[in-house]
């Protein structure tokens, strides 16, 4: 039998290691506390030869300030441009220059770390850190108000202290604030649910935005060059109880299905919120174009937005059934926009030239499998037509005798000279001789509805 202080201390053992898994800070060195030299003048050093466990992936210079710092130092951490928000210990950074000549490129500064362990794919991680704006320019430059202060992931150390490093990254961001961060309130937060699709190792925190798209507000107006310039302070990455690997970012809408369903479901989420209003977990799609469909899911913890991407396949569509003349052809085009058609023969060149009888098909090669068919025949057309009928009872050009004419139906229409309507035949059966019609000459049109042509020209009829 198991004494209740056995199960009580098991029980003990289960929470803290819950608590330990949920509830560990996976940066380290999170408040800049931990350094290995005390800075004086800003770009003295790289980070990495000031701080623990912090680095700079390029070559633009991070700073570090600290109260610690002689006083005589500028980066002495001081009321005059800022202070840490706890601890002595912040890193500083510019997250935008403007004004500068563009072959000097979109200058960044970042901050990047290797985590305490790498994230685990699937999984939902709260990111939290805190910015605040120098209260004073740093460089000879008017300060600006910035937008675009976020956070980016990486599986692999990014390190190009070359003489060729570039002075900007261009990652994709997992957490970014959108609105203009200003100096009211002190530290602004810049927290969120961040989703690790990959085995992440690394945090990286900077602008990740090209300019074009980063919005600044100038406060002073003395200088041709605009600098926005944080401090950063308390970073923390925290695994959530909450997984999402069994959501289907990518849904497929085929051209035979009226709707897919978007699923989030996520056990532990508090409420749903699509992008067009609809609050409940499930969203059915039934337009018939493909897109992105956002829902943002609120946790206890922090809320998260998740994309799906519908991919509509439609069908595939050839031209109709086809009767054409011998010795005419007609060429079958690929103008499919959702994947490479593929031929009956196994090719998939971008048109087919059909000169002969036949069923021909394509297909694409997807989960929908669309496929069409065309059937082209091809019949001996009019052929000899006469350009003199002379109907004098010698049997010889009695009549308007076309060759070929009974393979299809078709029509006849004679015209005089002035334009008048003389004979008329839906079904014509090489039977017209002029009637009463005076010798002369007669415009003639023959035509045929299933082959989509018409053969004109003159006849003279003579007596």
């Amino acid at each position: 039998m198991v004494s209740p202080l056995k199960i009580g201390i098991y029980i003990i053992t289960i929470l803290i290691s819950l608590t330990t898994c949920f509830g560990q800070n996976l940066v380290p060195n999170p408040s800049f506390e931990n350094y290995k030299q005390l800075p004086c003048r800003l770009s003295e050093f790289k980070i990495q030869d000031l701080l623990e466990d912090w680095f700079q992936p390029l070559t633009t210079t991070t700073d570090y300030w600290n109260t610690k710092a002689p006083e005589s130092c500028f980066a002495h951490a001081t009321a005059k441009y800022g202070l840490p928000r706890t601890g002595n210990g912040m890193a500083g950074m510019f997250t935008i220059i403007t004004g500068r000549p563009a072959f000097m490129g979109e200058y960044r500064e970042y901050l990047e770390v290797e985590l305490l362990q790498p994230l685990k794919q699937g999984q939902l991680y709260e990111l939290e850190f805190f910015v605040s704006i120098t209260k004073e320019t740093i460089d000879p430059c008017d300060l600006l108000q910035a937008n675009n202060l976020g956070a980016s992931l990486s599986v692999q150390k990014i390190h190009d202290l070359s003489d060729n490093s570039p002075v900007s990254l261009n990652l994709p961001t997992k957490l970014n604030e959108n609105e203009i961060i200003t100096g009211a309130g002190g530290w602004h937060r810049i927290t969120g649910c961040i989703y690790a699709d990959s085995a992440y190792r690394y945090l990286l925190i900077g602008n990740f935005k090209p300019s074009i798209i980063t919005k600044t507000v100038r406060l002073t107006n003395n200088h041709q060059e605009g600098c926005a310039y944080y401090f950063v302070d308390d970073v923390s990455l925290v695994e959530t109880p909450y997984n999402l690997a069994h959501l289907q970012a990518e849904k497929t809408l085929c051209y035979n299905q009226n709707s897919v369903l978007l699923d989030a479901t996520t056990p532990g989420a508090l409420s749903y919120l699509w992008q067009n209003g609809i609050s409940q977990s499930q969203l059915n799609v039934t337009e018939r174009v493909s897109r992105d469909y956002s829902v943002k899911m609120e946790f206890d913890v922090c809320s998260y937005e998740q994309t799906f991407t519908v991919k509509y396949v439609p069908d595939v569509v050839l031209q109709g059934d086809t009767l054409l003349c011998r010795g005419e052809s007609i060429t079958l085009s690929q103008n499919y926009h959702s994947g490479k058609l593929i031929w009956w023969d196994g090719t998939t060149d971008s048109t087919k030239l059909i000169t002969q009888s036949g069923t021909y098909w394509a297909t694409v090669n997807n989960l929908c499998m669309p496929m069409d068919s065309i059937k082209v025949d091809f019949i001996e057309c009019p052929g000899f037509i006469p350009n003199v009928i002379t109907p004098n009872n010698d049997e010889y050009n009695q009549v308007f005798e076309i060759e070929n004419i009974s393979n299809r139906s078709w029509s006849l229409k004679i015209y005089n000279r002035w334009g008048s309507l003389v004979y008329e035949s839906k079904t014509y059966l090489n039977n017209w001789d002029g009637g009463d019609l005076p010798g002369g000459e007669y415009f003639y049109i023959l035509n045929s509805t299933e082959l989509n042509k018409s053969i004109k020209g003159w006849v003279s009829l003579l007596h």
